[in-house]
């Protein structure tokens, strides 16, 4: 008998209108019932279709330990941006995906009423309207639980 292998998603849509600097710490979060061991954490951000202004996006997030951005905690983080204009026509996109497992053995433990968070922060320059798709997903075992 094996561990069983469960899964905890996160999801999120973010607009970018006009010029901003939004942080969203965090997001969302899971407050855990019990404790568990996090194999590794996959990561997605999809750039969403622009308006037709011109402009520049850009969208940053995490899966943490911690509810602020950029601090001591972090198990994955990912960018993604996109820049477009309408004379001449043009679009750049860079979607962002990252997976993190950690090696056989290894964990990290976090114990009940402990918290995991997607933290995400937007950055736009533009007169126009666009935004960033936020998929994430922990993989986990529950310490004493077999698979039968």
């Amino acid at each position: 008998m094996g561990k069983k292998v469960f899964t905890r998603d996160f999801t999120a849509t973010i607009p970018v209108e006009g010029a901003v600097d939004v942080r969203h710490e965090p997001y969302t979060y899971w407050k855990l019932q019990e404790d568990i061991e996090v194999l590794g954490v996959e990561l997605n951000i999809q750039n969403e279709l622009p308006s037709e202004n011109d402009g520049f996006a850009k969208c940053y997030a995490e899966i943490s330990q911690a509810g602020f951005l950029f601090t001591d905690g972090v198990i994955a983080c990912c960018s993604a941006s996109e820049g477009w204009n309408t004379a001449p026509p043009g679009i750049s996109e860079t979607n962002g995906h990252v997976t993190v497992m950690l090696p056989q053995g290894s964990v990290i433990t976090v114990k009940e009423e402990g918290y995991l968070y997607l933290n995400i922060a937007s950055f736009g320059k533009t007169a126009g309207i666009s935004g960033f798709r936020v998929e994430g997903i922990v993989y986990y075992t529950k310490p004493g639980y077999r698979s039968k």
